[in-house]
């Protein structure tokens, strides 16, 4: 998103550093004059955990009535 606003009352990228930190991530920011800044926010991905299968026992017969 592009901002032009000249006034604020500063607290965006203080929350935006917070969140990042709660989540283990990185918040990066490179600013190159008549360009314009550019933020980069990182946060770690988790895979979830592997969900084993039930083991069937070859011959064995699972049957439900």
């Amino acid at each position: 998103a592009v901002t032009t606003k000249e006034r604020g009352m500063g607290l965006g990228l203080g929350l935006c550093q917070m969140i990042v930190d709660r989540h283990n991530g990185q918040l990066a920011v490179s600013s190159h004059f008549g360009k314009g800044t550019r933020f980069e926010v990182t946060l770690p991905c988790e895979l979830p955990a592997a969900v084993e299968s039930p083991r069937v026992q070859p011959g064995s017969v699972n049957a439900e009535a």
